[in-house]
């Protein structure tokens, strides 16, 4: 099957989003893997409920992407492992790359404890080359 393209225009309120939203379920139980692609000529936010993202994740869609004049952003059902996300961090130019959680990955890590957590400092933390805490007596 060749690849489809197809804008959806209007102004502001004309009901271009909930056009796209009861869409894609139809597109989607024909067997299609669906993308939206939204410009917001202003600043924008994402994956909240009532946002037109949100809106169309709930919808069913695949791939949600969005771009404004200053940023761009994308969510997907596609699972992407971290040694990926991390290569595709490089390949757009990043110079440092930081991961938040993925504590069991074998990457250098700084390992963060609070005493409103009530956590120990585990014995064995994979990658960790520091800790930060704000509990010193549980710092060895």
């Amino acid at each position: 099957m060749g690849r489809i393209i197809l804008g959806i225009a209007g102004f502001s309120g004309s009901g271009k989003t909930t056009l796209i939203e009861k869409l894609i379920p139809v597109l989607k139980n024909e067997g299609y893997r669906i993308a939206v692609i939204k410009h917001d000529a202003h600043d924008f936010e994402m994956d909240r409920e009532g946002k037109d993202t949100f809106r169309f994740k709930k919808a069913g869609v695949d791939t949600v992407m969005i771009s404004s004049r200053v940023k761009s952003a994308m969510i997907s059902d596609i699972v992407q492992s971290l040694d990926k996300m991390i290569a595709d961090a490089y390949e757009r130019g990043a110079d440092i790359v930081l991961v938040e959680g993925y504590k069991y990955e074998n990457i250098p890590k700084l390992f963060v404890l609070s005493k409103r957590c009530g956590y120990e400092v585990p014995e064995e933390i994979k990658g960790c080359v520091a800790i930060a805490s704000d509990d010193t007596d549980k710092v060895r």
